[in-house]
């Protein structure tokens, strides 16, 4: 009898742990984003701009954007964490290793949102998988009391080089 007992525990355990498997990911989870991780270049008149994003641990994603100019100089640079804290994902960047500001993600649907009205400029930066290996950005705000934006189209570069 204690044997069955035994048993029937663990095969009750063994389909909980299958039902947690299978359970679609939360859409206010890190891991929904993991569609951004890898390598994307966005090519202009002016350059290139790189961005990556590597997993750094289950509830922080890292994230490097060069820019490049056609000369070969770097000419911005910006470390990015996406973080997940108590059920709260926030997007912190610092612009040239001196200022910093957190955005917190209100929109994780077709795209993902992240929002900081007490910042100067951006208010919001934006992603959106188009495709594989497509990515939209775009950062809003307003600059000198007009509303103004910068969107990039990134492609996924296939090779593994890491940037930092």
């Amino acid at each position: 009898m204690k044997t069955k007992s035994i048993i029937y525990s663990a095969c009750i355990l063994y389909s909980m742990s299958l039902l947690n498997a299978c359970k679609p990911e939360r859409k206010d989870s890190i891991k929904s984003l993991k569609w951004m991780l890898g390598k994307w270049e966005s090519q202009s008149a002016d350059g290139v701009l790189i961005e990556e994003w590597i997993k750094s641990d289950d509830s922080t994603y890292i994230g490097h954007t060069t820019n490049i100019s056609n000369e070969g100089d770097t000419t911005f640079s910006e470390i990015a964490n996406i973080k997940e804290r108590a059920g709260t994902i926030t997007f912190e960047v610092a612009i040239n290793e001196i200022d910093t500001a957190a955005f917190i993600m209100t929109q994780n649907d077709s795209s993902s949102v992240f929002e900081n009205e007490e910042n100067d400029y951006p208010k919001m930066i934006v992603y959106q998988k188009k495709g594989k290996d497509s990515l939209y950005a775009k950062i809003a705000g307003e600059v000198d009391g007009a509303n103004s934006k910068e969107e990039f189209t990134y492609s996924k570069i296939k090779k593994k080089n890491i940037i930092f």
